[in-house]
């Protein structure tokens, strides 16, 4: 939403529950509060301090789940955008699709390799994945954009598996930091460390209602004691 900086979370190792008449309900529990300063104006008195409130996260164990399909590209490659590698397939064997940009070093992606529909192999030999962009390196541009899909040449190193899934500012508390992640309980930073607008803040949480169930993120904005509330809600 803006540049600030994490100053409390919680992050939940599992889902929680709650009992209900059917069974119990599953819920997330995890989430992170983000500090903001705006100064609109010349004079400091025009300054704001807001804040954005991120509930419902995915909780650890989902980021365990999915971490064997995280990859990091270790070299500037090639992308190709869907469509274009689709119609450049359909149209000849012998065309060659479109270049939708660069996908740069150290990019963070999605991948199974698994997949026989995110797998193909070029005119040239290559082997090609079909990759989620998940994450641009700090201070790196580009005009591929994150989440969308790409067609990448997946061979000889040029991925390798993510050291571990889950935001980047969970990176702020891995050993050796002086603050290391804490589970299930809410943690006020003594030291607040800096999160840039754009920067993934967590996966959308699993909301079990009694009849059914949704992937949801309830955001806050809060400022001077009045709050807004903005949410998102995908089945």
């Amino acid at each position: 939403m803006a540049d600030g900086e994490v100053v409390a979370y919680r992050v939940c190792r599992d889902y929680l529950t709650i009992a209900w008449e059917s069974g119990p309900l599953n819920f997330s529990g995890s989430f992170v509060l983000v500090r903001h300063y705006i100064q609109p104006g010349e004079k400091e008195s025009s300054g704001l301090h807001f804040y954005t409130l991120y509930m419902h996260l995915a909780p650890y164990s989902a980021y365990e789940a999915e971490a064997e399909n995280q990859w990091v590209i270790q070299d500037t490659l090639r992308a190709y955008s869907e469509m274009d590698w689709l119609t450049a397939k359909l149209t000849s064997e012998s065309t060659s699709p479109q270049i939708a940009g660069h996908m740069p070093k150290g990019a963070r992606v999605e991948w199974d390799p698994a997949d026989s529909n995110l797998n193909a192999t070029g005119n040239n030999k290559r082997k090609y994945g079909l990759v989620a962009l998940k994450g641009l390196p700090e201070d790196t541009s580009s005009t591929l954009t994150p989440g969308k899909r790409y067609w990448v040449v997946v061979d000889n190193n040029n991925i390798k598996s993510a050291p571990g899934a889950g935001p980047g500012w969970w990176r702020q508390l891995l050993p050796p930091a002086k603050e290391v992640m804490v589970f299930d309980k809410t943690v006020s930073l003594s030291s607040p460390f800096a999160i840039k607008a754009g920067d993934p803040i967590g996966h959308m949480g699993y909301y079990q209602a009694p009849k059914d169930g949704v992937m949801r993120r309830d955001i806050r904005c809060i400022s001077n004691a009045r709050a807004w509330m903005i949410t998102w809600k995908n089945s």
